[in-house]
């Protein structure tokens, strides 16, 4: 759960990355402490800084602190990593061997000898989004392959109003509730 030390920490985070929300809010925050305690949205109107701009600012900075710290861990231990992929690489029978195979093709496929997997790309452009209107409202306009769901309630309707009529002839119960 993020506290206000952490709360404050990111504020001047953001603001010393630059975030003039935060710089504001900041200031305001120094003077309102003097003062006496405010709450950090009290501050936001004294210092005529949204609150959506300040939670954005502050969540920003904590994504941005957060990923640039995994990246560091990340370069810290890829040695060590990479060291025991290798040594595991080695393996070509055992119990482990599957896993040795695994990281030999890793390995591989890291130093580009053999190919990665091809990945799915999914382009979104405005062509592309023009085209796929263009094509549902052609598929709109066109006779539907399928009965639309409209037409399904429609077809329905008789055998609605019979049993709207059978439960009209059925007389009430003594103590169920009648609305005519």
């Amino acid at each position: 759960m993020v506290g206000k030390e952490s709360f404050l920490q990111f504020v001047l985070l953001a603001s010393i990355n630059g975030d003039e929300s935060a710089r504001a809010w900041l200031r305001s925050y120094e003077v309102a402490s003097a003062l006496g305690k405010l709450a950090p949205d009290r501050i936001c109107i004294l210092s005529g800084v949204r609150p959506d701009d300040l939670l954005a600012a502050v969540v920003k900075a904590g994504v941005t602190l957060g990923a640039r710290t995994s990246q560091m861990v990340y370069a810290a231990l890829k040695p060590k990593i990479v060291k025991k992929m290798a040594q595991s690489a080695l393996r070509i029978s055992g119990k482990h061997a599957e896993i040795a195979q695994k990281d030999r093709l890793a390995i591989l496929q890291h130093d580009g000898f053999l190919p990665t997997p091809a990945r799915m790309v999914i382009n979104n452009n405005n062509t592309a989004n023009a085209e796929s209107k263009a094509a549902a409202a052609a598929a709109a306009n066109s006779e539907p392959s399928v009965p639309s769901f409209l037409d399904d309630i429609d077809s329905t309707q008789a055998a609605r109003e019979s049993v709207q009529r059978t439960l009209l002839a059925v007389p009430a119960r003594e103590g169920t509730l009648v609305t005519e």
